[in-house]
C-alpha cells in the first residue's frame, strides 16, 4: 500500500512521461516533415507525412473497430451521460477519414482533457463528443453553449425524440418506468425487426431445432435488455408456430443472456465476433448490405 507522497510522486512521474512522449513525438514530427513543424503543435493533431499523404494521428480516440465498440460507445458512454444532441452523417467514399477526423476535432474543439471539460461544465459549456465507424460518424453534444456547434442547429436532433439508426440498431433515450430518469436504450430497429420476424415466418416449418438455434445465435445484435426482449418474443412466435405443426420447441438457450462489454477502440475488436452462418436467400444480413 503506497503513502499519500508515494501516490503522488507516482502520478508526477506518469505526467512527466506522457509529456516526454509527445516532445518526441513533435521532434519527429519535425524531422519526417523537413518543411518544419506544424503551424500549431498541441494535444490534438500530429501531421506526419505517411507515402501518399499528410496522415493524421490523435490522441483523442474516436474510431470504434467494430459495430459491437461504436454501439456500446455511444450507448454507454455518451447518451448515458447527458449527450442528446446530435448531427450524424457519412463521409464520401473519395475522401479519407481520417482527415476528415481531425477536421472535426479542430472545428469544435474536441480534443481537450478532462480538467478542460471539467471547467467548461461549469462555465455553461456543452460537452461535445465525436465518434466514427467507417464512413458513418456522429458528433453529439450536451445541454449547453458551443458556438461552433450552434451553427449546426437546423440539423440537430434530440435523440430523446427521435434514435439513431445505425446498422439495424435502433440507439435512443427513454425514460424509466414510472417517470424516472432518461437511460439510454438500445434495440433492434423497427424495420428490421420487421425483416427478422417474415424471414423467420417463411422458414420456421422447414428448418431442424438445431438449425434455427444456429440461426438464433447466429444474429449479431449485442443482448441489451431491449433487444432480449424483441428476440424473446421472436422465438416465441417462432415456437407457436411450430407448436400448431406439431414440431419440436426451440429452446431459449438459444439466446444470448448477457452482453461482454468490448473495447471500442481495440484493434483487436476489427471484426466482429459472432460471424453470421449460412442462411436461406431470404436472410439478409448487415454485412451483405455493406459490401452492395
Amino acid at each position: 500500500m503506497l503513502s499519500a507522497d508515494a501516490e503522488f510522486l507516482k502520478a508526477k512521474w506518469a505526467r512527466f512521461q506522457r509529456a516526454l512522449r509527445k516532445k518526441r513525438a513533435y521532434e519527429k514530427a519535425v524531422r519526417i516533415n523537413n518543411s518544419g513543424p506544424p503551424a500549431r503543435f498541441c494535444n490534438t493533431l500530429i501531421m506526419l507525412h505517411h507515402n501518399e499523404g499528410w496522415r493524421t494521428i490523435m490522441s483523442y480516440r474516436c474510431v470504434a473497430t467494430s459495430v459491437a465498440g461504436f454501439v456500446q460507445q455511444l450507448a454507454v458512454g455518451y447518451i448515458a451521460n447527458g449527450h442528446y444532441f446530435y448531427v450524424s452523417g457519412l463521409i464520401p467514399p473519395h475522401k479519407d477519414p481520417v482527415k476528415t477526423d481531425g477536421k472535426i476535432l479542430n472545428a469544435y474543439h474536441i480534443d481537450v482533457s478532462k480538467w478542460t471539460r471539467f471547467r467548461r461544465k461549469r462555465e455553461g459549456w456543452a460537452g461535445v463528443q465525436y465518434l466514427r465507424y467507417r464512413h458513418f460518424y456522429v458528433i453529439i453534444a450536451t445541454h449547453g453553449l458551443h458556438p461552433p456547434f450552434a451553427a449546426e442547429a437546423e440539423r440537430l436532433v434530440d435523440i430523446r425524440r427521435c434514435p439513431l439508426q445505425f446498422m439495424g440498431y435502433s440507439i435512443g433515450c427513454r425514460r424509466a418506468r414510472g417517470g424516472g430518469e432518461y437511460h439510454a436504450s438500445v434495440r433492434i430497429s423497427n424495420e428490421r425487426y420487421t425483416e427478422l420476424k417474415s424471414q423467420f415466418e417463411s422458414v420456421v416449418l422447414n428448418r431442424t431445432v438445431e438449425e434455427l438455434v444456429s440461426d438464433f445465435r447466429h444474429l449479431r445484435y449485442e443482448p441489451y435488455a431491449p433487444v432480449r426482449v424483441q428476440l424473446f418474443a421472436l422465438l416465441r412466435q417462432v415456437n407457436r408456430r411450430r407448436k400448431v405443426a406439431g414440431l419440436e420447441q426451440v429452446p431459449s438457450s438459444a439466446l444470448r443472456s448477457g452482453r461482454s462489454p468490448v473495447r471500442p477502440f481495440d484493434e483487436l475488436e476489427m471484426e466482429d465476433k459472432l460471424i453470421p452462418v449460412c442462411l436461406p436467400e431470404e436472410f439478409s444480413t448487415d454485412r451483405e448490405e455493406e459490401k452492395k
